[in-house]
């Protein structure tokens, strides 16, 4: 880390010099300051990439409980470089659901910043794919407890076991690969 990297969690003491941390207002906002250094720690969101994997027959998205957070999410996580974000999302599927699918297949749907249950913010790029160009046998792998193939409505009725956002992410993925399946004339 650099001494001015921003940091995704707001920083009690300096990294820099480790001297507790104040506020000053900068562009109008309070912001994480350290009065020895004079450095402003600017708080970032963490880049993590996720899919939407579509049954489009059933009406269903896949989602998974991890392990660490207790709540249901889209398969996703931190982009490794050099991986490009559709190889990210397709490594992360693999990871959670052991599901395979070519990053080629996968569509760009939604780039958001989304609240994380662990206390820090999201910039979530996440693609959509219909089951059909996924292989394999959905079971839980690295960091998941459970996966589950959901519809909107049982999703929502569920809606405190899901990571803020998520939600919406799942009901507007169903509705784009049912477009793009059955076309309007």
């Amino acid at each position: 880390m650099t001494d001015d990297a921003p940091t995704a969690y707001e920083a009690h003491y300096c990294p820099r010099c480790g001297t507790e941390t104040d506020e000053k207002h900068v562009d109008g906002r309070p912001r994480c300051w350290c009065p020895e250094c004079d450095v402003v720690h600017w708080r970032a969101a963490v880049p993590v990439v996720g899919v939407a994997v579509v049954d489009p027959v059933a009406g269903s998205v896949l989602a998974f409980k991890h392990d660490r957070t207790g709540k249901f999410d889209l398969p996703s996580g931190h982009q490794e470089l050099p991986e490009a974000a559709a190889e990210t999302a397709a490594r992360e599927l693999r990871e959670e659901t052991n599901l395979a699918v070519d990053p080629a297949a996968l569509d760009l749907f939604d780039v958001t910043v989304k609240e994380h249950p662990l206390g820090r913010y999201n910039f979530s790029t996440t693609f959509v794919v219909p089951r059909s160009e996924a292989t394999g046998e959905v079971e839980p792998e690295t960091d998941a407890d459970v996966v589950e193939w959901m519809t909107p409505s049982d999703a929502s009725a569920r809606e405190d076991e899901f990571v803020p956002g998520v939600l919406d992410v799942i009901d507007a993925a169903v509705d784009v690969v049912d477009a793009a399946r059955d076309p309007a004339p």
